[in-house]
């Protein structure tokens, strides 16, 4: 009897462990299946449904390049086109709509659905009918090339296989640019990838948003200056810097290159290896090349003077036509002299002579400290830009008739367009050096910043008095001196310095440059040119300026 009740407890014992692991399977069970059906439903059926779509056009959406308005530099040019899915259209009957809102002929059309075997695709006509979209098996969409060729120096290019990043911001920040957001168009297929008739396209986007890069560009005043340094037809550079802030609005360099068709500029030498084209193309010229300034850094010795109290405003001069340096001579370019000559005119006229005198009485190293102060043979700051730091002499090379050189900008004396802009920002500013900026934020696309890319701070460099001297100075040469044919009275004036550069020394090439500011009055853009070859500074890149300042009074006023 005692038997039979242990078998009978054994037996209920194992009935119920049966059952609770039965109980606690069914649990786990009934919540695995209600994890896949609330919370990875998307998931798998995705998973399943790709295994029946097939994609036939992939729109990829790296970040844009926007201006300092959120305009688009990049991607600006997005063309129209079409779809044609081949099994739910009677192309016998929609052909003639198609055609005549197409960008192409009717029998290249006809080829192209003869050849293809079911999707179609045509570029629309801008003006396109909107019949077109009412016709079946039809998807409209917009793409085009990513670059419309403006700030293309600064904004460089991609790899079109891998779309990859190969020089300038593209490069930098390739990896804020190359995110996750992807958009395909894709068909119905069956399990042998064969297209199902019946079923039209759809659009895929997994929805997440792109990351942009902002800047402190202008967009319409680039396209200006563009303008204006292409129109005049030679190689050079141009670079608008708001003297408020220290934003650069605008730079450009000349040859520009297509960045939509990279390939042009590379060829095959004969080991079979791939050569850039030496033209120069894909370098700044505002940030990659030095020059000798000539008399741009005039404003340097005369700032260094007044610094140092090596000159008086009521000081005449006498300039015969030549100054000795140390037995070597150095002309005017005034071949007879200026003759009686105080040091206001002697600026206006930019009279060498002069400028050798004062260069005497200061020597070479306090020209070369005054000059490394605001910013010469030093990078500016703007990034991780390919950027030349120009060159300054040192040692020896600061004595004797070297000096001579060194008054006039020439000899081992060498700047870059932006360290000349710096340079005017500086003295528009009564001698407070603003931080230059070109990179704004990282933003989303609405626009709300993901990252501040600025450098913010100020100091004073130079002493304000004697900025102010400089900027009265400056406003001298274009009411009477070397740049006297400026036509900007009625807009507000300008104020600025020529400078005529030899490329090198005693050499028959020489580049003009043209820097300043406008208005003359309340300076706000400070505007530097560089023409190479150019000749006359006041004359080549000063026409240059003369045509960036009335294309930029057009826009803001």
């Amino acid at each position: 009897m005692r038997k039979d009740k242990e078998d009978s407890r054994k037996i209920v014992g194992r009935t119920k462990f049966t059952f609770i692991c039965f109980l606690v399977a069914f649990i786990l069970l009934t919540l695995r299946l209600f994890w896949i059906q609330f919370f990875k439903n998307e998931q798998y059926s995705g998973s399943v449904a790709r295994q029946h779509y097939k994609t036939v056009e992939k729109l990829e959406e790296r970040g844009d390049i926007l201006d300092r308005n959120g305009i688009s530099i990049t991607n600006r040019n997005k063309n129209p086109y079409i779809l044609v899915h081949k099994s739910l259209l009677n192309v016998n009957k929609a052909i003639d709509i198609i055609s005549d809102n197409v960008d192409m002929e009717k029998g290249e059309v006809m080829e192209l659905f003869e050849s293809s075997k079911s999707i179609v695709k045509l570029p629309l006509k801008e003006n396109y009918d909107k019949k077109i979209n009412e016709l079946e098996g039809i998807y409209k969409y917009e793409e085009g090339p990513r670059y419309n060729n403006i700030l293309c120096h600064l904004v460089g290019y991609i790899n079109k296989s891998d779309k990859s990043g190969v020089a300038g911001l593209e490069k930098i920040y390739n990896d804020v640019l190359e995110n996750e957001s992807k958009k395909t168009i894709s068909v119905a297929v069956d399990g042998k990838k064969r297209i199902i008739p019946g079923i039209g396209f759809e659009e895929r986007n997994n929805n997440k948003g792109k990351n942009n890069i902002k800047l402190t560009i202008d967009y319409e005043i680039q396209k200006v200056t563009e303008k204006a340094l292409g129109d005049y037809g030679k190689d050079g550079g141009a670079i608008v810097v708001d003297v408020e802030s220290g934003d650069i609005l605008a730079m450009a360099s000349r040859p520009k290159f297509d960045q939509n068709n990279i390939g042009q500029y590379f060829i095959e030498n004969g080991n079979g290896k791939i050569k850039k084209a030496e033209n120069g193309e894909f370098q700044n010229r505002v940030l990659e090349y030095h020059y000798h300034p000539g008399s741009i850094f005039k404003i340097v010795v005369l700032l260094s003077a007044l610094e140092n109290n090596e000159v008086s405003l009521d000081e005449e001069f006498y300039c015969n036509g030549s100054e000795e340096v140390n037995g070597v001579s150095f002309a005017c370019h005034l071949r007879g002299g200026h003759g009686k000559i105080n040091l206001e005119e002697a600026f206006a006229y930019s009279c060498n002579s002069v400028f050798i005198e004062l260069g005497k009485r200061l020597g070479g190293k306090k020209i070369i400290e005054t000059a490394e102060k605001i910013g010469f043979n030093n990078k500016i700051k703007i990034g991780d830009f390919n950027q030349v730091k120009g060159m300054m002499p040192k040692g020896d090379r600061l004595l004797g008739a070297a000096v001579g050189n060194i008054s006039i900008g020439q000899g081992d004396v060498y700047v870059t367009p932006i360290q000349v802009a710096n340079m005017m920002t500086i003295v528009a500013n009564n001698g407070i050096e603003k931080n230059l900026n070109i990179l704004d934020s990282i933003v989303g696309d609405n626009g709300y910043k993901i990252k501040d890319l600025k450098k913010y701070g100020e100091k004073q460099v130079l002493s304000s008095d004697a900025c102010t001297i400089v900027k009265n100075f400056m406003k001298q040469v274009v009411d009477i001196g070397t740049a006297n044919h400026f036509d900007l009275d009625g807009i507000g004036g300008a104020a600025g310095k020529t400078g005529t550069a030899e490329k090198d020394d005693y050499s028959d090439i020489k580049h003009g440059w043209f820097g300043g500011y406008y208005p003359k009055s309340q300076p706000k853009y400070a505007i530097v040119v560089i023409i190479e070859n150019g000749g006359s500074g006041g004359h080549s890149a000063g026409l240059v300026f003369e045509n960036i300042v009335k294309e930029i009074y057009k826009l803001k006023k």
